[in-house]
């Protein structure tokens, strides 16, 4: 029982970077989605690493597009994710990082509200709740989702896509977990026979 245990930690060591393989294509948009490598960054880190992948922090257009986005890996609840939607240069005026107009928002309730007087970004999935967005302090620390822009822009290819190192971690830490299980299983039937 304690070496399922210890398997199981293992393997949960592994899970909290979140690794995302592959850019997700959505047809709908013409754009690519993917994640602002090296985990947490306040907002403007997070644009920073957008845009030097060639994108902007996401532009969410119409609840289609929104709930793309929740059915395709960044809907997951207790995970905040920047998006391109900031009040930061007139307090009360979003704009888009990319430029677009504000055409669709999906405020948790009483939201915006600017708390503290310093509230200037956006997140999405505030307070467990898939696809709500909240008002926070642009150094409040999330991921970013990035928005590749369509044609004419970098498409990734997935074919060059590297996992990021926690996906090799978990992978690695299970078959060490199966391989040690299988082997103490042998030794102890090996052992019960002679």
């Amino acid at each position: 029982m304690a070496r399922i245990l210890l398997a199981a930690l293992i393997l949960f060591l592994g899970l909290p970077a979140y690794s995302y393989a592959v850019p997700a294509y959505n047809p709908a948009t013409g754009h690519w989605y993917d994640t602002v490598p090296g985990g947490l960054h306040n907002w403007a880190d997070a644009e920073a690493g957008a845009v030097a992948l060639g994108g902007h922090l996401v532009t969410i257009n119409d609840a289609a597009e929104q709930q793309w986005l929740l059915d395709n890996g960044w809907g997951a609840p207790f995970f905040n994710y920047w998006v391109g939607l900031n009040d930061i240069v007139t307090e009360g005026t979003f704009v888009w990082v990319s430029g677009e107009p504000v055409t669709y928002t999906n405020w948790a309730g009483g939201e915006p509200n600017n708390s503290g007087g310093n509230e200037d970004a956006v997140v999405m999935n505030w307070n467990s709740w898939p696809g709500l967005w909240n008002d926070v302090p642009v150094d409040f620390a999330a991921t970013g989702i990035v928005e590749y822009l369509g044609a004419g822009g970098p498409v990734p290819d997935p074919s060059t896509t590297v996992p990021e190192p926690s996906t090799m971690l978990l992978l690695g830490s299970g078959l060490v977990g199966i391989i040690g299980f299988g082997r103490n299983r042998l030794f102890r039937k090996a052992a019960s026979s002679g």
